[in-house]
């Protein structure tokens, strides 16, 4: 049966592609897997049912905002901040794109939850920023900062990929210095922190295409004095990839947090320890 399942999805994959346009968004609501494979029409338009009721805009020649047609963006991602976000909480999301992630913050927060959200990639802060306005209600609750986060103060070389738009990497061993790329200001969260006034810490979303390690250990200080729950993307392309993953794990129990992979459809959370990860995991102060 696996096999056969493994037969079909290409084929599947290939009908949806050859349906127009307008047929392809209907069919893709509830499922954020089939909305990246829409095509990428050269058109912008904003979408008001975004997680039920929330406005963005959308550019489907984007990967990241195409798959926002579906009225979702990442399944698990989005169970992780229902199950671990809660009334009043302070979260932050550390590479937050166009905002998809920060808007679903926002709305588990509530009213008086805070949400610091983190983006140093001049046309993603525009979008997340545009994105926000289109939701005066949420918009309350977020508070954005242009800025890259990092081990240490200095700079950053930000990139967009050109391999999947909508992402970008600050992390070296993604830099090409043959493409376009810009620096960005960088701050260890826990001095950050500090400056601007951000005091509990419940939960702590990154996902920044490889730096996530430099990310947490700037935020050291701040792991240890509140003990957030942690969502992480890890990234182990290669051997210098899985070499910064094992430090990660490392670092992670030092400070007596205790690792979980992620198990799809299901979300169900695994104890585990590297390299037996998910592309996304959970850490949980024990």
């Amino acid at each position: 049966m696996e096999k056969l399942k493994i037969l079909i999805k290409p084929i599947l994959r290939a009908l949806f592609r050859a349906l127009p346009f307008a047929v392809q968004v209907p069919l893709s609501r509830g499922r954020p897997a089939w909305a990246f494979y829409i095509r990428p029409v050269a058109r912008k338009f904003i979408i008001d049912y975004y997680l039920g009721d929330v406005k963005v805009q959308v550019d489907p020649t984007n990967d990241v905002e195409r798959r926002l047609l579906s009225g979702s963006y990442e399944p698990d991602t989005e169970a992780m901040v229902k199950r671990f976000v809660r009334e009043g909480h302070t979260a932050i999301d550390v590479g937050a794109n166009v905002g998809a992630v920060a808007l679903a913050l926002a709305k588990a927060v509530g009213a008086n939850g805070r949400v610091e959200a983190f983006e140093p990639g001049p046309f993603f802060f525009a979008r997340l920023e545009a994105n926000l306005d289109l939701n005066p209600e949420l918009k309350k609750r977020v508070r954005t900062h242009r800025v890259g986060l990092s081990a240490e103060k200095g700079a950053l070389v930000w990139q967009p990929s050109v391999v999947i738009s909508g992402t970008a990497s600050t992390y070296i061993g993604q830099i090409d210095s043959r493409n376009p790329h810009i620096e960005v200001p960088a701050y260890p969260l826990e001095a950050f922190a500090n400056d601007v006034g951000i005091g509990r810490v419940d939960f702590i979303k990154v996902d920044v295409d490889g730096g996530e390690l430099e990310v947490l250990v700037g935020a050291k200080g701040v792991l240890e004095k509140h003990h957030p729950v942690l969502y992480v993307e890890v990234n182990f392309w290669d051997e210098p990839t899985r070499a910064r993953a094992a430090l990660l794990d490392e670092f992670l129990r030092g400070l007596g947090y205790k690792v979980f992979k992620l198990l799809p459809h299901t979300h169900e959370l695994v104890e585990t320890k590297f390299p037996d990860y998910s592309f996304n995991i959970i850490a949980m102060h024990s």
